[in-house]
């Protein structure tokens, strides 16, 4: 969840023009990746609730800051997710 939803942070910030904020989601996105990577099976690494809470948390607060200036706060969250529901 955290590596799509980042990844469309990302791709909506860079439809906004801010490439430094896009950059920030884009490397939050790979980090997920690479935690992907050691938690198929055999499991190796387990996140958590001290990370998950922490990446939910990043999340919102990105959400509303790209949301705002992108394609406003209404439904924005919303259109990053929609896949994943």
């Amino acid at each position: 969840m955290a590596l799509f939803g980042f990844g469309m942070y990302g791709i909506a910030a860079l439809a906004g023009d801010n490439d430094t904020f896009a950059r920030l989601n884009f490397s939050v996105a790979t980090a997920a990746l690479g935690f992907l990577y050691f938690n198929f099976s055999p499991t190796r690494i387990f996140m958590g609730d001290a990370g998950s809470i922490q990446l939910g948390f990043l999340i919102a607060g990105m959400g509303c800051g790209v949301g705002n200036s992108v394609f406003g706060l209404s439904g924005f969250r919303c259109w990053c997710f929609l896949r994943l529901l």
